[in-house]
């Protein structure tokens, strides 16, 4: 929320799996602490998608939303999963696809930001460790 006053968070759910949408717990972990804090409650954008497709909804969003705002720069902010094992790197590719695809848009309005995710338990996993 510093890069920007305007947020938007996509959220991109296979419509045959019976998985919850950020939408119920938004309020209460989002749009409350935001207003709290005196800054804009950043729009959550749910995309259903059948036949679990990601990438193809979530590059529509991103081109209709860089057309919607021409002239401006879009920042596009992956997460990336920081593995404890190398070989974990391998499994889980998804954000690189996602920066490869983006860029293959050849969009120069959209500026690709890679931010590592730590999980709790991977972090005090790799602590461990490096102190053994």
């Amino acid at each position: 929320m510093a890069l920007s006053p305007e947020i938007h968070v996509v959220q991109v759910v296979a419509e045959e799996m019976n998985s919850d949408d950020l939408m119920h717990q938004w309020n209460k972990f989002v749009a409350e602490p935001s207003r709290q804090a005196g800054r804009p409650v950043p729009e959550l954008t749910v995309i259903r998608s059948p036949y679990r497709e990601f990438f193809g909804p979530f590059l529509r969003y991103v081109r209709k939303l860089s057309l919607h705002h021409h002239g401006r720069q879009l920042a596009v902010v992956i997460p990336e999963l920081v593995e404890v094992r190398w070989y974990n790197l391998f499994l889980r590719h998804r954000a690189t696809l996602l920066k490869t695809m983006l860029r293959l848009q050849g969009n120069p309005q959209i500026v690709i930001i890679n931010t590592p995710w730590y999980r709790k338990e991977t972090h005090k996993k790799e602590e461990s460790e490096i102190i053994r």
